[in-house]
């Protein structure tokens, strides 16, 4: 196995991690970055030894896994502490007529493997001699057809013994090519729908070849670009954020009641915006100050006598934070975040015994009347794994969830909402407004509707010693 970072800083905390399809090197995954985030790609795989030490400064992990790579990060990886997995065009069991790969077909390329067959291996890869045309720059010029064959035999030996091996990685998503020519898309359903019932999968119109780059800019949030878009916001948000003030008006009703009592409190806000939650719960609460803290400069509230602003990435603050706090409240972020369940042992490390943490989130299907402009849905916690989390590090966690429909008389009204609230996602490419007016357009005597899908929590910290 060769390992090689096309992005590193000696700093970063963060890593997506790529396995590579067979026959790649890292000039393939040259998009798959983020800014804060390093990027780090195993391909070649003559072994499934993967070196956990070089992934040992990384509290995030992230794991994008294409065709065999999916085979091989399952091998390779059953020790190393990956946050969330996603799968594109393979499964755990690479040789199998129902499951993967056809036996027949897998030996045939094995046994008469060459360089002009591998060419036609791309071509099937690539869907189009076109568009393999626009990847040969990015593929190996001299591949070893020898090593290539020694590591399809690798892959056949051990996947008759996989049935021993035990999946212990994270998948958090599937990405099944329907018009895929390797790992046909019927044997991917049905190898995911064997090994991971009821896992969530995206089919996409497209060949064994997915261009990672969109994949993986569509599950990790371009913190920058959510940033200026809800900042560019800020003048209109307040008038036109009608969910997000139902949203904001619930969360402020439990943060009263879950505020520790008889005492003025230190209050940490975490992705405070225009304010609108701000103002909701100040004049109800004792308070002695309140930490504001966002990934924009923020004016002035003037809610409290002691106010602090704070301009930064919250996981990351919140990480190195060793202050304490009674109340840690965030409205309608914490779904941006790429670690919840770290973000929620930190909260709790970062509160007061008799502390509690109150915050919105989103879940599944939230406004998926966009899905279709998205390269894939936009990755949310489900209900059951956010409850989970919480329990792990509090007590008192109380869920509440509810959809909040909105209807507007024509597309462009929807269109002009979420412009007005900064809202849409942080896709790599915006969608342009026309798009987004053709995917918002309704049957013929309908109305349009963006449906938000919040959560409520509140959830004390183990401080206080009543039991769940």
């Amino acid at each position: 196995m060769k390992l090689q970072f096309i992005s590193h800083s000696p700093n970063s905390r963060r890593l997506i991690l790529i396995f590579a399809g067979w026959g790649t090197s890292p000039g393939l995954y040259a998009g798959c970055t983020r800014t804060g985030w390093d990027t780090l790609v195993a391909y070649d795989f003559d072994d499934f030894n993967f070196p956990t030490d070089i992934i040992a400064q990384y509290s995030t992990i992230y794991l994008f896994a294409w065709s065999l790579g999916v085979y091989a990060a399952h091998r390779a990886l059953s020790d190393v502490n990956i946050t969330s997995a996603f799968a594109i065009n393979g499964t755990l069991t690479p040789v199998s007529d129902n499951e993967g790969i056809p036996n027949d077909i897998f030996s045939a390329t094995t046994a008469t493997l060459s360089a002009r067959n591998l060419t036609k291996f791309r071509l099937r890869m690539a869907g189009s001699r076109t568009a393999l045309d626009n990847l040969e720059s990015r593929l190996p010029i001299d591949s070893d057809i020898d090593r290539l064959r020694s590591q399809l035999e690798l892959v056949a030996t051990n996947a008759e013994n996989n049935n021993t091996i035990t999946d212990t990685l994270p998948w958090r998503r599937i990405y099944i090519g329907e018009d895929d020519r390797i790992f046909p898309a019927a044997g991917q359903h049905n190898a995911w729908n064997h090994h991971r019932p009821g896992i969530e999968t995206v089919s996409l119109k497209a060949p064994h070849f997915i261009e990672l780059a969109e994949i993986v800019h569509s599950v990790i949030p371009d913190t920058e670009r959510v940033a200026h878009r809800f900042h560019k916001a800020l003048p209109t948000y307040d008038s036109a954020a009608e969910a997000q003030r139902l949203i904001a008006g619930h969360l402020a009703d439990m943060a009263v009641t879950a505020a520790p009592a008889g005492k003025e409190l230190r209050i940490l806000e975490i992705g405070v915006g225009s304010g609108l939650f701000s103002r909701m719960y100040t004049h109800r609460l004792p308070i002695a100050s309140v930490t504001y803290l966002d990934l924009y400069p923020l004016p002035r509230l003037n809610l409290v006598t002691d106010e602090r602003y704070i301009q930064a990435d919250a996981e990351k603050w919140i990480e190195e934070c060793n202050e304490q706090f009674d109340l840690i409240v965030s409205a309608s972020t914490i779904q941006w975040f790429s670690h919840q369940a770290r973000f929620f042992a930190n909260a709790a490390r970062c509160l007061a015994p008799d502390g509690a943490l109150v915050c919105s989130t989103f879940l599944p299907g939230n406004l998926s009347e966009l899905d279709r402009l998205r390269p894939s849905p936009m990755l949310y916690l489900p209900l059951e794994k956010l409850e989970a989390a919480l329990h792990r590090n509090f007590n008192n966690v109380i869920i509440e969830s509810r959809p909040i429909p909105l209807t507007f008389p024509t597309p462009r009204e929807a269109l002009l909402h979420l412009k007005a609230t900064g809202v849409g996602g942080s896709s790599a490419v915006s969608p342009s407004g026309a798009s987004l007016l053709r995917a918002l357009t309704p049957p013929p005597g309908e109305t349009v509707t963006l449906t938000y899908r919040p959560a409520w929590f509140s959830a004390n910290n183990r401080g206080n010693k009543t039991n769940d």
